[in-house]
């Protein structure tokens, strides 16, 4: 499958499913080294069970919402080794149930405040290898069960989260950024120390301002 229209739309999709089963019945989808450049339109409605969508090595350009329209039970989507240069901020609005989001290998310079806010059962957010300067204060102030955020071989310049607010935190991976500015609340013992190994590699390193 090759989409290279923006509003390409898939209707209906023929061939045998294995043991008689039918389109409600796949739960993956995914493409791999393909000149796609869109995700199809109408693709939750072919298979409205969908639960991991991968997108991998394609010439995938822009996502936007209505992509996702209809796939209520995603729980997984990664959409690394493409040409993605943003995530508009209601991107996410169909796909509550997300759990993990892998973005990696893109060109996304940006990540509005608002991108994550229909989002609270994410847990992991893979961004590396692309061109992001600046996270802003709000980014995750709706993803109450995040544990991993990993940016690391960006442009980060500015960070305005504050990391230490994020309850169930475990990993944040900042390494191989440009010069970061950092500055957090008290912040005192292990998880302080975790998080200034990995941001090993910045000019700036970390600011604990206590």
């Amino acid at each position: 499958m090759t989409v290279r229209t923006r509003d390409t739309r898939i209707e209906d999709v023929t061939g045998n499913h294995k043991e008689s089963r039918t389109n409600n019945d796949v739960t993956t989808f995914h493409a791999l080294n393909s000149a796609t450049k869109y995700i199809p339109k109408r693709l939750g409605f072919v298979f409205p069970n969908l639960k991991t969508l991968s997108f991998v090595k394609t010439h995938l350009e822009l996502i936007e919402f209505r992509d996702f329209k209809n796939m209520k039970k995603l729980t997984k989507l990664f959409l690394t080794e493409n040409k993605i240069k943003k995530l508009p901020f209601c991107v996410f609005r169909y796909v509550e149930k997300l759990e993990i989001i892998d973005v990696s290998q893109n060109n996304i310079t940006e990540l509005n405040e608002d991108t994550f806010m229909n989002l609270p059962n994410l847990q992991q957010f893979i961004a590396n290898e692309n061109d992001i300067e600046h996270l802003e204060k709000e980014l995750f102030r709706n993803n109450f069960n995040i544990k991993k955020i990993s940016l690391s071989k960006n442009k980060l310049k500015v960070i305005d989260v504050n990391f230490m607010k994020l309850k169930g935190i475990e990993l944040v991976d900042l390494r191989e950024n440009s010069c970061i500015s950092l500055s957090f609340g008290c912040c005192k013992g292990p998880m302080l120390r975790d998080f200034q190994n990995q941001t090993a590699g910045n000019c700036n390193g970390t600011e604990a301002v206590c």
